[in-house]
């Protein structure tokens, strides 16, 4: 008890005297816990800051300092918290917000058994705070600047631009004179500058050379003045670096001479610098895009040209500078609203006097009317080549030498059998294989040059086909410019036509010459005055005369013994031919002899008569036995008692003759002999007997139905032909019939049938149509109801339907319709639209198919046309609602694919899916949510058996139901699964059921949750392995209680997964697992997989990447020109690093932008460049007066925005920055933006 009180006393004595101590300290002591929050401060903080002790201890310290300071003193606590810094020489703020001048420095201690810190804060003096300002001076100028002690020029501070510049480490410069470094180059520099200052007071502007530590020499101008703090004397020296500027001057001068130089190009001319910002351009470039140099320096492409013009122009820019290479001299097409030219373009990098590259120059010919030229003289080869290849002669033409120059395809492909390209400066020998023949090609190709003239020839030429030809082959030489024989062009044309023809021709002559001489009739020809001019061996025959006694004299004279006056056939012969015309001929010894002639007719090529070839038969003899034969004739008639037709002679009326077909066909005997003949006839019969009795009565040979009545009273059908003839000396008829009853019964049934078809094919609304080749012979009635117009106008005119034809249908029906009349034989269907001459549209429907006519044996074609008006228009409704239908399961599909959750990137996890429907919409789906609070990914993916719009509409239902209990961010466990089960039962139809995985990624546990009910599959693949993992778990919707299981796997960044339904892992197990390297690679094999022509079902996957710390930072501060081009480096190399494609390009440009404007403003600006996850997070501050960003509204229309601010001169910038980021954030202020960009996981 004693040593417990001791001790509680001691610990009292040691409270009282620390908090004695404590608090009589003048400095401000600070006490703070290790989050930052102050736990004690002595009374000098309550006193000067103004703080109550309840009130500071409520603080965390970085809140005692001013708010423009906060985010600047929060960083460096960090930093102490972490044992990193000590120090902190920001000002402090009391509570009315008065600064005080301190430093503080924290050191670690203990209170109270707890570890703690300290700091202790002392206000700044003015001899200190004067040292400070001039330490913060030399910190904030950009000249290159130093202080040093007057008397011994030793270095006591530098600033970090003579540091950067001099390349010295400061500890190296520090205690050091400017003698032992070497710096200046005058070694009595130094003395004299104090030698100036003590005698004016000060130097200034006075120009120096100074050595950097590896040797370069720096030119400056030179400011010294003498300053005192503290009784001390220092020299404070400040040196702007002109290096730089005597380096623009020359630059200036190479510029000048650049465009002197480009100036006296004809054509356009630039120079860029390497930001791809134009230096210069030339008179002729002005010219041609009507601007002025002065309104293009310092602007880029995309502040001249429209978006994709100057995007193409900076890639084609950067791929020269970046890869220092030359240009090749190309061709370019300027096409657009205001021009429409042709340029040779050249572009080439430029370096600088250290061989980095500087920018790029370029130069353009307008070659505009050459490239026209050279398009005209194409396509006069190409019309002249395609004329030289479509004769069919062989065209071929040579040098001097022989030497094939070029021919048609006919002459290279037929006769040689090689390409146009091949036979070009080879002579005949080297290509045709008998080497007589190419022999005799360089005989007439000698004799051509030789003559100087036009050769013609014939010759056999064998083509490549097997086959020879004749072939007459002109050869003609041609000459250049300059009158010198160039070589000749030969043409052979084919003339095996006409050799045949001529053979034919000789033959045909010979043959009639022999025919002539051997023919057994009397032949001879006459000239056009009836001379004769040939007479065969059977005229001399027939008439006595001799060849010699006859030719030359006329032939009326030689065979009729009368002037060609006298001789009716002769003329009668004058226009047409004659044929077997009796006339009488005198022969040589005055016999008179029967002849029957022919004359033929024969005319020149003007249609004038030429000769006649005169043709004569002896018929004396002949003659004499026709007329016994008419005798014999009479005599015999007796003979048709046998014939089979009844024969019938008939006098007055009164029947003379019957034979016995006759009575047997009517069934009388003698009963006929004497009787009257209308007694055998039917009233109708004997009325048109009597009409005939006049024709029989002129001689005249008659034909004509009868009806006659047998005995047994029946009709008997014959078909009389009869003739007036002599019998027994007297004048009678003989009637001879034919038994046509059976024929006259099948006719009337024919014609029946036909009045039955007529009657059809009139009352039904079908046209029905029946050609032969030439015309319509027959059309129904229905033709005019169903097209407006008459019958008579289709038969008069057969393609009077294709004028009714819809002008869509017209050039198709036009090449169809008359098949009917040419392919008889062919059958045509044909569905065809006409508008009638009321104005409305019928659809028709033709069917053709051929029919024949045995009795005639003749085919003719039957064309059915049928009105499917209505049933086109039934037709169109039908595809209407199914349009609409299709139209609804696309919206559906839209629906669909719109519900799916957008791929999801954090800082630890990445999401992306795959959703490939095998219809139009799926039975899948799939939902997923980050609760960033839990830290924790949830979510799902079902497959509903079945496929089309009632299993998609059934999994929508689903998924409500399903988000409302999986995706709230509560804990999940089998029972809800179960719970959710018999929900399902209420919307699933029989045979359907769902298959279900949960998921739940908890990254703090670092433990994967999968609640299985029925998706039983999924895959993983780590750095070194990917395979499928089961998991067992029954459908729902099918069973009341299905086993479902639960599983708990740990989790490692860098691990993939993918969660799929059975139409993914079905084809992972049919094809096999192929391992990848990436992300993007997985993905890009499962989508290239789901179209693999197997699958048969819906495909459904997610893929979630467990992410790697991918952190990256970096600051910079742009103070001047070299600082801005050091940025551009850096900001290239990052994005490179960390985007691909034309990201890289795109935000580069959006970033350049926004820095560029901060550098403008200010002409200085501070830039954070950050990756964080799968973010790129960009902020640009400058130090201006900023603008009004309420401003900044640009819709989605960029292009459009891009060339109308592109021509106003300002905003384009902002606009770039909108385009190219996902997000772009200005601050209230305007002075301070930040662009985000989300990498994109291809």
């Amino acid at each position: 008890m004693d040593n417990q009180l001791v001790k509680k006393v001691c610990d009292h004595q040691y409270k009282e005297s620390f908090n004695f101590l404590f608090n009589c300290i003048e400095d401000y002591i600070f006490i703070v816990h290790n989050s930052g929050q102050v736990i004690q401060a002595n009374r000098a903080v309550l006193e000067n800051l103004e703080y109550s002790l309840d009130e500071i201890t409520c603080l965390n310290f970085d809140l005692l300092f001013s708010v423009t300071k906060r985010l600047e003193s929060g960083n460096i606590l960090k930093g102490i918290l972490s044992g990193e810094l000590t120090e902190l020489t920001l000002p402090i703020c009391t509570k009315s917000g008065r600064e005080i001048a301190v430093d503080t420095r924290f050191f670690k201690g203990q209170l109270e058994g707890n570890e703690v810190l300290y700091g202790i804060s002392k206000e700044v003096k003015d001899v200190k705070r004067a040292k400070r300002h001039l330490e913060k001076t030399l910190g904030c100028t950009s000249s290159i600047t130093a202080l040093s002690k007057f008397d011994t020029g030793e270095y006591i501070q530098v600033n970090d631009v003579l540091v950067q510049t001099l390349g010295y480490e400061r500890d190296e410069i520090l205690g050091k004179r400017a003698g032992d470094l070497n710096i200046f180059l005058d070694p009595q520099f130094r003395d004299n500058i104090i030698s100036q200052i003590t005698e004016h007071g000060c130097v200034i502007n006075c120009e120096v050379n100074i050595r950097d530590k590896i040797g370069n020499i720096h030119t400056g101008l030179f400011l010294a003045e003498m300053i005192e703090i503290a009784d001390n004397k220092y020299l404070l020296t400040i040196t702007n670096d002109i290096t730089e500027k005597r380096w623009q001057m020359k630059e200036e001068q190479k510029r000048n001479n650049i465009q002197s130089l480009i100036e006296a190009m004809p054509f356009l001319a630039w120079v860029k610098d390497i930001n791809g910002k134009y230096i210069t351009v030339n008179k002729a470039y002005e010219d041609f895009y009507k601007t002025k140099r002065t309104e293009l320096m310092g602007k880029t492409d995309f502040e001249i040209f429209p978006l994709k013009s100057a995007l193409n122009y900076s890639k084609k820019d950067k791929e020269i500078t970046k890869y220092r290479i030359n240009q090749k001299l190309h061709r370019v097409h300027l096409k657009n609203k205001k021009y429409n030219e042709w340029f040779e373009e050249l572009i080439l990098p430029f370096f600088d006097n250290y061989g980095q590259v500087s920018g790029t120059i370029g130069v353009a010919n307008n070659i505009t009317a050459k490239v026209q030229l050279e398009m005209e003289l194409a396509n006069q080869k190409r019309f002249l080549k395609t004329i030289i290849d479509t004769i069919p002669d062989f065209i071929f033409y040579k040098d001097t030498n022989s030497k094939l120059l070029g021919c048609n395809k006919g002459y290279a492909e037929r006769v040689l059998g090689l390409n146009e390209v091949d036979i070009i400066g080879k002579t005949d020998s080297e290509i045709v294989k008998n080497p007589d023949l190419a022999n005799y090609y360089l005989l007439k190709d000698r004799e051509t040059f030789a003559s100087g003239k036009m050769i013609k020839n014939e010759e056999e030429i064998a083509l490549m086909d097997g086959s020879l030809i004749y072939a007459e082959t002109v050869k003609a030489p041609f000459w250049d410019d300059q009158g010198n024989l160039a070589g000749l062009i030969g043409i052979s044309r084919d003339i095996t036509k006409r050799k045949r023809l001529e053979k034919q021709l000789r033959e045909k002559v010979e043959y009639a010459e022999l025919l002539f001489k051997t023919v057994p009739s009397a032949v001879f020809s006459v000239d056009r005055n009836r001379r004769i001019t040939g007479w065969n061996e059977m005229a001399e025959v027939i008439t006595g005369y001799s060849a010699n006694e006859v030719i030359g004299k006329e032939c009326s004279v030689v065979l009729h013994g009368v002037g060609i006056e006298g001789c009716n056939l002769c003329s009668n012969a004058c226009e047409s031919p004659l044929i077997n015309q009796l006339c009488n001929v005198v022969t040589k010894d005055g016999q008179t002899r029967h002849v029957l002639k022919s004359i033929a007719v024969v005319y020149d090529e003007q249609g004038a008569i030429r000769e006649k070839i005169e043709c004569f038969e002896d018929i004396t003899e002949m003659t004499l036995m026709e007329e016994e034969l008419r005798e014999s004739h009479k005599r015999y008639s007796a003979i048709v008692n046998n014939a089979p037709q009844i024969v019938v002679i008939i006098r007055a009326g009164i029947i003379l003759f019957v034979n016995e077909a006759g009575k047997e066909a009517l069934g009388y005997d003698r009963e006929f002999i004497g009787r009257e003949m209308k007694e055998f006839m039917t009233k109708k019969t004997f009325e048109h007997f009597d009409q005939l009795k006049e024709e029989i009565a002129e001689d005249y040979c008659v034909s004509s139905e009868l009806e006659l009545i047998k005995q047994s009273g029946e009709i008997l059908n014959v078909l009389l032909k009869g003739i007036c003839i002599p019998y027994e000396s007297e004048r009678a008829f003989l009637a001879v019939m034919m038994d046509i009853t059976e024929s006259k019964q099948l006719n009337a049934r024919l014609r029946e049938s036909e009045e039955k078809f007529r009657q059809c094919a009139e009352t039904i609304n079908e046209i029905f149509l029946i050609n032969d080749k030439e015309k319509i012979v027959y059309v129904s009635p229905a033709y005019e109801r169903i097209t407006g117009m008459s019958c008579q106008s289709l038969l008069d005119n057969p393609h009077a339907l294709v004028g009714l034809i819809h002008r869509a249908d017209r050039e198709r029906m036009r090449s169809s319709f008359p098949q009917s009349f040419l392919n008889i034989n062919k059958a045509i269907t044909e569905e065809f639209r006409i508008i009638r001459s009321d104005g409305k549209m019928r659809w028709l429907w033709l069917k053709s198919y051929p029919v024949q006519d045995q009795a005639i044996n003749s085919y003719f074609k039957v064309t059915s046309i049928v009105d499917i008006t209505d049933r086109k228009k039934i037709e169109m409704k039908l595809l209407e609602r199914e349009k609409q239908t299709q139209m609804e399961i696309l919206l559906a599909e839209r629906v669909q694919r719109d519900s799916l959750p957008h791929p999801f990137v954090g800082e630890e996890i990445r999401v992306n899916t795959i959703f490939e429907p095998y219809s139009t919409v799926s039975g899948d789906f799939f939902n997923y949510k980050w609760f960033d609070e839990q830290k924790k990914l949830c979510g799902y993916i079902i497959d509903v058996s079945g496929h089309g719009v009632a299993t998609a509409l059934q999994t929508a239902t689903i998924k409500m139901m399903l988000d409302n209990v999986l995706l709230q961010g509560d804990v999940v466990e089998a029972e809800d699964i179960l719970a959710i089960n018999e929900k399902v039962m209420d919307y699933l139809y029989e045979d359907t059921f769902v298959a279900l995985l949960y998921y739940e990624f908890d990254f703090k546990a670092h433990a994967l949750k999968l609640i299985s009910a029925g998706i039983t599959l999924f895959l993983l693949a780590k750095q070194q392995e990917c395979s499928l993992i089961p998991i067992s778990g029954c459908y729902l919707g099918i069973v009341d209680n299905p086993e479902i299981e639960m599983k708990i796997i740990p989790f490692k960044p860098g691990e993939l997964y993918c969660l799929m339904s059975d139409g993914a892992s079905d084809l992972i197990e049919l094809n096999g697992i192929i391992k990848q390297r990436s992300f993007a690679a997985y993905k890009g094999w499962l989508e290239k997989l789901a179209q693999n022509p197997e699958r048969k079902d819906d495909f459904s996957v997610i893929c979630i990447e467990i992410l790697k710390e991918t952190k990256e930072i970096k600051v910079l501060d742009i103070n001047d020109n070299t600082d801005l081009e050091k940025a551009q480096i850096i900001i290239s190399e990052f994005l490179e690093r960390n985007l691909s494609g034309d990201d890289v390009s795109t935000l580069e440009v959006a970033v350049h932008e926004a820095l560029n404007n901060g550098y403008s403003a200010s002409g200085q600006v501070r830039l954070k460049l950050r990756r964080i996850g799968g973010r790129l997070i960009i902020r640009v501050k400058d130090f201006g007066l900023g603008f009004d960003v309420t401003k900044v509204q640009y819709d989605n229309n960029y292009e459009e925005n891009f060339d109308e601010l592109r021509d106003a001169g300002s905003g384009r910038g902002i606009l770039l920055m909108k385009l190219f980021c996902d997000k772009v954030i200005y601050n209230a202020v305007g002075n301070e933006v930040l662009l985000l960009k989300m990498i994109t996981t291809n």
